[in-house]
């Protein structure tokens, strides 16, 4: 289980914490988070699940805000943990949720981390808004940005989403 980011870090080793739009795109969701204030009941575990769609809005927001090309498009987790995927807004069949975000079922990545990217712009690449200091926003081409820039540019298009108190075994 994961129990904090510096672990994603080490399982993830292009993710580097130190920069600021991947650590406002790292947020938690506690599996058992329901316990806090309710007895448990029947279902109360499946409707808990729904708050998981409340994080990956706020994570697909913050990409928009670093992207300012959209939100996420594309939610990648493992297997194991598709069933955290309400069936009301889970079409498991076509692999979408809300009608918004496809998914991605990957046995390679971490079993408690759920990506969110903004795909689409990932492959589409080729410019990229940069504002100076006067707030003043210029769409420029890759090539014509620092690749530092670039790097930082395409860290706010990715975003996850920690699950804590899970036990898969």
């Amino acid at each position: 289980m994961v129990q904090n980011f510096a672990q994603i870090s080490g399982k993830r080793g292009n993710l580097n914490l130190k920069n600021k739009y991947i650590m406002e795109n790292i947020i938690t969701w506690d599996f058992m988070g329901w316990k806090e204030n309710n007895e448990p009941e029947v279902g109360l575990q499946l409707k808990w699940n729904k708050t998981l769609i409340e994080k990956f809005t706020q994570i697909s927001s913050q990409i928009n805000r670093n992207s300012m090309r959209g939100g996420a498009d594309t939610i990648t987790l493992h297997p194991q943990i598709e069933g955290l995927l309400h069936p009301d807004y889970y079409d498991n069949h076509r692999k979408v949720l809300n009608n918004i975000y496809n998914v991605v079922l990957d046995e390679n990545v971490d079993k408690y981390a759920i990506e969110l990217k903004n795909l689409k712009a990932l492959e589409d690449l080729k410019v990229i808004p940069v504002i100076d200091e006067h707030g003043t926003i210029t769409v420029k081409l890759i090539e014509d940005v620092p690749e530092e820039q670039v790097i930082e540019y395409i860290e706010g298009l990715i975003g996850y989403v920690i699950i804590e108190n899970l036990n898969l075994g």
